[in-house]
């Protein structure tokens, strides 16, 4: 199922007004500026798949949630097959995203297959960042893997890469083929169930407000 900037901005806002989450409230959750989320809620972007994540977790949801997807009933030796014409396709300005995985929740790792479309070094506060760790596997084409404290890096057919994903980081294609990628992206702990609360939330919601592009406590830009 594919989703458009429209479609994700309205599950977005819908799920934020059903809690009745004010946008800055939501902005110190996530670690996503007002301006961005307003621009998201509104179809303006559609932001990278790494800070539809943290919205995800600053209104207290599974990523999956914002596609609205049936998760069904979770057992305790959990399996989840997705078939290649299963997967939920997400496209932002970088990236068209397959998702795989997407009917298994609370889970820790979030499996993605990306088709690469920027073919030049986006702005540094473009670049993603976020909680765990990252791992990338070169499926077809080439790209230039960018991170903040090493120089770029050509990756080739075959070629991987694991790292800190704390450290901002950007993907850049460096062939004619669009390139593509499997990308594994491991969370320090697992995503909250829908309506659960974490530690920090208490703390969190005794802010009456937040200045836009104020970073939460425990959470990262991407």
């Amino acid at each position: 199922m594919a989703f458009d900037p429209g479609q994700l901005g309205g599950r977005i806002k819908a799920i934020r007004k059903e809690r009745g989450l004010p946008l800055a409230q939501v902005s110190k959750r996530s670690g996503v500026a007002v301006s961005t989320l307003s621009k998201i809620e509104n179809g303006q972007t559609s932001g990278s798949v790494d800070t539809i994540f943290k919205i995800a977790r600053g209104l207290g949801v599974l990523f999956d949630n914002l596609f609205e997807v049936d998760c069904g009933t979770q057992a305790g030796a959990r399996r989840i097959i997705t078939r290649g014409d299963e997967a939920s396709q997400l496209s932002t300005e970088i990236y068209d995203y397959l998702v795989h995985a997407a009917d298994l929740t609370h889970k820790q790792m979030l499996p993605l297959v990306m088709k690469l479309k920027a073919r030049s070094v986006p702005a540094r506060e473009d670049w993603s960042e976020h909680e765990g760790e990252e791992f990338v596997y070169v499926l077809d084409g080439a790209v230039e893997l960018h991170t903040e404290f090493y120089a770029a890096t050509r990756l080739e057919v075959g070629d991987s890469a694991y790292f800190d994903s704390k450290m901002r980081h950007a993907f850049v294609a460096a062939s004619r083929k669009q390139p593509t990628l499997l990308s594994i992206c491991l969370s320090d702990r697992p995503m909250p169930r829908a309506g659960a609360k974490e530690p920090d939330d208490v703390a969190v919601e005794s802010f009456a407000g937040v200045s836009e592009g104020t970073p939460a406590a425990t959470q990262v830009k991407r």
